[in-house]
């Protein structure tokens, strides 16, 4: 049977749910990269997702999921993260970014400002430990095996691990190019409780699924903490918060202080966005974005397959050398530095995530230049959504620069492309 990679961006709204499924022979593995939609927008289409996707998880895999990626912890990212892990038997590896401490305080105060516009006057327990405490939050599932967080360092250090052979018997092997940080280096609010279950690894970090199929990692790097702790002080300042209701950059707070805190925003909503506008301060920051390709492309030529909502748009073709994703999460053009590894493989790249939803304020297009062979600018949004997500500046520029149409992909599209392995 040889070799196939199935990779699909399904129907979520406007959030990510996207999944992928390398087969060997009679071997499977999994993968999702986020799980989430934004709130109050309708959740039925991603639950249906994800009931079919673990449907497929039982019939070929045991229930088993072999890896889970999350870019970052905004709610329409992360929202059904918990109903994708209550539906499997067990998750291999969890790959986190790391974030400080205080700017998770960000996604909350965003999550805040949704659920306060939403008229509720409470906080999902789930949710909001996800976001404030995510490295014990997970730890304490056991239904993850281990769980991976890439260090926002400037770690460009040579990868000392190589891919290893394809072993028939296991071709689908674990390993990562550089090994993790000593224990000591473990950053004190990940917690010592689950330390054995937590790897710290450095930023730009390649796994690999045996010889067959890369992952490289890389988020941006650290944000000044004084801007935050400035930010954070002028919420307490306004709001009048004291005791466990207060935010600050050392101290997690508590739930009961979130929702007395909630219970003192109706009205000030305005006075919330500004003060956060006045800053500048955004979690997308931390994404983590993710590059994933064929190890061996250049022992044979691939046949791609294309399929879309539109069957005229619906398409196969056949490359050599171009079996690139690249995912970029919420991530700002502007703000972001390629590594090596990411400028030297630009030019493989077939399908390239939008980022922030088609967002004009994460667009620049000069950044990635080297796509010109790339065919599939997908766009991940939920029609009806309240940011006027995507910017018909960024599909228009997309279409004058590459020629080509942009991927729509919503709670009623989804996008789906296979590589097949070639043999003469």
């Amino acid at each position: 049977m040889g070799f196939s990679a199935k990779f699909r961006f399904n129907k979520a709204g406007q959030g990510c749910f996207y999944t992928g499924h390398l087969q060997y022979d009679s071997h499977h593995y999994f993968m999702v990269y986020d799980c989430g939609v934004e709130k109050p927008a309708p959740q039925q289409f991603i639950k249906r997702e994800v009931d079919k996707f673990v449907d497929t998880l039982k019939k070929s895999n045991d229930e088993n999921l072999n890896m889970l990626v999350i870019s970052h912890f905004d709610t329409d990212h992360i929202s059904h993260i918990k109903y994708l892990l209550d539906s499997i038997k067990s998750c291999d590896k969890l790959i986190l970014p790391f974030v400080p401490l205080y700017f998770r305080y960000i996604s909350l105060l965003k999550l805040v400002i949704e659920i306060s516009e939403e008229g509720v006057d409470d906080i999902d327990p789930d949710l909001f430990q996800m976001i404030i405490d995510p490295y014990n939050y997970f730890s304490k599932n056991e239904k993850i095996n281990n769980i991976i967080v890439i260090s926002n360092d400037d770690d460009d250090s040579e990868d000392t691990n190589q891919p290893s052979d394809i072993n028939p018997e296991n071709p689908f092997d674990f390993r990562k190019s550089k090994s993790p940080y000593d224990t000591k280096n473990i950053p004190n609010e990940i917690g010592e409780e689950f330390i054995n279950k937590i790897e710290f690894c450095p930023n730009r970090i390649k796994i690999f699924c045996g010889g067959l199929w890369e992952f490289f990692f890389h988020q941006k790097n650290d944000v000044p903490k004084t801007k935050v702790t400035k930010f954070l002080n002028e919420i307490n300042k306004i709001f009048k918060l004291k005791g466990n209701e207060r935010f600050n950059a050392k101290n997690k707070i508590s739930i009961d202080g979130m929702r007395n805190y909630l219970k003192n925003l109706y009205g000030n909503t305005k006075k919330l966005k500004k003060i956060h506008d006045d800053f500048d301060l955004d979690i997308n920051d931390y994404s983590l974005t993710l590059f994933h390709k064929s190890i061996s492309s250049n022992d044979f030529d691939v046949l791609v397959q294309h399929y879309c909502h539109c069957p005229i748009l619906s398409h196969d073709y056949f490359c050599t050398n171009m079996t690139g994703t690249y995912l970029t999460g919420d991530c700002d053009l502007h703000n972001i530095n390629f590594p090596k590894y990411i400028s030297d493989n630009l030019g493989t790249v077939v399908v390239f995530q939008v980022p922030h939803h088609g967002s004009k304020k994460n667009w620049e297009q000069t950044k990635i230049n080297r796509l010109m062979e790339c065919y599939n600018f997908v766009i991940n949004f939920g029609y009806g959504n309240r940011h006027k997500h995507p910017s018909s500046n960024v599909i228009e520029e997309i279409i004058d620069e590459y020629r080509v149409m942009p991927i729509l992909n919503t709670q009623f599209e989804d996008f789906e492309y296979k590589f097949v392995e070639l043999h003469y």
